[in-house]
């Protein structure tokens, strides 16, 4: 496939090269680069040190009964759902509505070359992550395990066809999404309630066999991913395959998924090109409303701007909302089931811990994954030159998309502090203190992310996922916010053994609240200077 190769060459210089993946202003300045590094070591390290260790201590136990190969069930169950809940949310703009189709489309290439070479874009972009979030298992399996070179070539092979049929699975369903929703007038919100269906049905179902008591959530999976493996063959030949080096079942594995995905990539071809085709066409002309004149102040319709084009963006919802809808199921699952909610969320720290501190760290760890602040400005894309040549102040347009982040998550954060005070029977005074808390947890979250988003904007994307789920601000902008509930954590720990619980939450406050404020003057005296630099 001629086409293939030579689309393949173009679409990997444009995905994969250091400006792309890290941004202009970081590739060419060696401070910048010299961050990235760290926070890419500091994400790891928080990763590697919590779920390694989790995976570490499961091995041990296994190796005790001589039950090792139960390791790579759980390798093949998590790269699979893992594969499932990105590929779901990715495939629709990376094969149904992705933004260069009008350049594409104007080529001579066949459907069948522009879909495989889409297709293989996406799939580079979720082995990355999922081979990364399979090391821990990797590890302790090989480390509990005597292995040969002959295990390892298996093992790897087996790891790159093993996730084709869930990515199969999860593009139909994202592209049965697409087709109910493309002649629908407000296509993009029925396409993100149809998404948080699906994700939430499958998170439910993990859940329900993840958190059920014990101190390693991951041993209460066992019986569900054993019965798993009993029923799927592909689970069986992959474990063949790896652990007895089992050439049969590794053949198996291959000839089955690569013939299935062949078959796809043939199939959806066409109805891909013809989605895409539709995605611009405006069907649902019988439903016009006619345009009104409103008059707003200009940092009221900056606000307005902003809700727009989050509704817009399906994945901007998806991977921004997610942390809002889960505390909003908290607090009001709390009225309901008090007892499961406290026991889920214990499990979910994995330490024991007080009531009010708890509740704390979920509501932060929730507001962490809002970072809309730190990716709001690269999503102006192109219009960001048409935005600059207005006459409206750089520090009006950071302010809104401050504002902006903080209206998403806060009054949803403060609701669920309610219901939680409701339902623990907590004192109105701690309400009050844990309120200002969270209150001075978004201020600094916001203003901090809009700092990243002006030192490390990316304008020049293809996909809007590269600036919201792989762009350098965003990276930052999540682990920052974990690095801050951390040092809250400490404060509070410090501060409430040599006092009370209220003069701890005073001082987080207090910390919180000048952190932000001289994130907010840095934003405020750097964003005009930064603006001019920017192209």
């Amino acid at each position: 496939m001629t086409g293939y190769r030579i689309l393949m060459r173009v679409l990997l210089r444009e995905n994969f090269t250091l400006k792309r993946i890290l941004g202009a202003s970081a590739s060419k300045s060696k401070a910048k680069m010299i961050l990235v590094i760290f926070a890419i070591i500091y994400a790891l390290g928080v990763f590697l040190f919590s779920f390694g260790w989790m995976f570490f201590k499961l091995g041990e136990a296994f190796s005790m009964i001589n039950f090792t190969e139960m390791l790579l069930l759980y390798i093949f169950s998590y790269i699979s759902g893992f594969m499932i809940m990105m590929s779901l949310f990715r495939a629709d703009g990376y094969l149904f509505h992705y933004k260069d189709y009008d350049l594409i489309a104007s080529l001579p290439l066949k459907p069948v070359a522009i879909i495989a070479a889409k297709a293989t874009i996406m799939m580079i972009n979720l082995y990355i992550i999922a081979f990364l979030v399979c090391i821990p298992m990797i590890f302790s399996y090989i480390y509990f395990t005597p292995i040969t070179v002959l295990t390892i070539v298996y093992l790897i092979i087996a790891l790159f066809v093993s996730p084709l049929v869930p990515i199969i699975l999860s593009s139909l369903l994202s592209m049965i999404v697409a087709r109910i929703t493309v002649r629908l007038k407000h296509a993009h919100i029925f396409k993100i309630l149809l998404m948080l269906i699906l994700f939430f049905g499958m998170m439910a179902l993990s859940f329900s066999f993840s958190f059920t008591g014990g101190d390693n959530p991951l041993i209460n999976q066992q019986e569900f991913i054993s019965a798993l493996g009993q029923i799927y063959l592909p689970m069986q030949w992959f474990v063949q395959s790896v652990h007895q080096t089992n050439i049969l079942s590794l053949l198996l594995l291959m000839v089955t998924h690569l013939g299935l995905f062949t078959l796809f990539i043939f199939g959806i071809a066409k109805i891909s090109m013809k989605i895409n085709s539709q995605s611009g066409i405006n069907v649902g002309i019988q439903n016009y409303t006619p345009i009104t004149s409103q008059s707003r102040t200009v940092f009221k319709s900056l606000l307005v701007k902003e809700f727009r084009t989050y509704l817009g963006i399906t994945f901007y919802v998806l991977n921004t909302g997610i942390g809002i809808i889960f505390m909003l199921i908290a607090g009001i699952a709390s009225l309901f089931f008090k007892e499961k909610v406290v026991a889920f969320l214990n499990d979910a720290v994995g330490v024991s811990m007080a009531l009010e501190p708890l509740l704390l760290l979920f509501i932060g760890f929730c507001m962490s994954t809002i970072y809309t602040s730190a990716i709001s400005l690269s999503l102006e894309g192109k219009k960001f030159a048409f935005l600059k040549s207005l006459p409206i102040r750089p520090q009006t347009i950071m302010s809104a998309k401050i504002v902006f982040n903080i209206l998403l998550g806060l009054p949803v954060a403060i609701l669920t502090l309610i219901l939680f005070t409701i339902t623990f029977n907590l004192p109105f005074v701690s309400l009050i203190f844990m309120i200002l808390t969270v209150i001075s947890f978004s201020l600094l979250s916001s203003s901090f992310g809009s700092v990243l988003n002006l030192y490390f904007p990316k304008f020049d994307f293809i996909n809007e996922i590269e600036v919201i789920k792989q762009g350098l601000s965003s990276l930052l902008a999540i682990f920052g916010g974990f690095g801050f509930l951390a040092i809250n954590g400490v404060i509070y720990y410090h501060v409430g053994q040599a006092s009370t619980s209220v003069i701890a939450l005073l001082s987080i406050t207090f910390i919180n609240l000048t952190l932000a404020v001289l994130a907010y003057l840095l934003m405020k005296n750097k964003c005009e200077s930064l603006f001019i630099k920017m192209i």
